[in-house]
């Protein structure tokens, strides 16, 4: 398995997890790194649906989120245990680099590229199908980014 398909991997399963948040707030600095992963996904099927200033909202709030996420971090204000049993795994795998905007970058990279391929690339199973069967009818991917963006929660996604 590549490291992307594994980030790909986290980022689905993180996402199907979006509404099992605990109510603890040592563990709450924890969930911010779900939400960013969230919300960039969102965004990213809002965006294929059309709703732009959704996406803008969903964006900036993974933006925020992610920022948050790792201000908690550095300041040690997350502990390890803690990480491994609620962070979603793609994010932990994200955690290095020269500033935390390119954290953050990272995290959004691997989020929506989740998003577009489980939209584009994948079937209904979530199997990437080869490139001749990708979907290219721009109506039929924003029927299924709408369907994703519900199934998701995705209008209760939000910092």
């Amino acid at each position: 398995m590549t490291p992307r398909t594994r980030v790909a991997a986290a980022l689905v399963a993180s996402c199907l997890g979006l509404n099992s948040f605990d109510a603890g707030a040592e563990v709450e600095k924890v969930h911010l790194a779900r939400l960013t992963a969230a919300a960039f996904t969102c965004g990213m099927w809002a965006s294929m649906k059309g709703d732009k200033p959704r996406m803008k909202t969903l964006y900036e709030d993974g933006i925020r989120a992610g920022r948050d996420f790792l201000k908690a971090f550095r300041d040690n204000k997350v502990t390890q245990e803690d990480l491994n049993k609620h962070a979603p795994m793609a994010v932990l795998f994200l955690l290095e680099g020269p500033s935390d905007d390119f954290i953050v970058g990272r995290i959004f990279e691997a989020a929506t590229n989740d998003a577009f391929d489980r939209i584009v690339k994948q079937d209904k199973n979530g199997v990437t199908v080869h490139a001749s069967e990708w979907t290219h009818d721009d109506e039929l991917k924003a029927t299924l980014a709408q369907t994703r963006y519900q199934n998701a929660n995705c209008d209760h996604v939000r910092y």
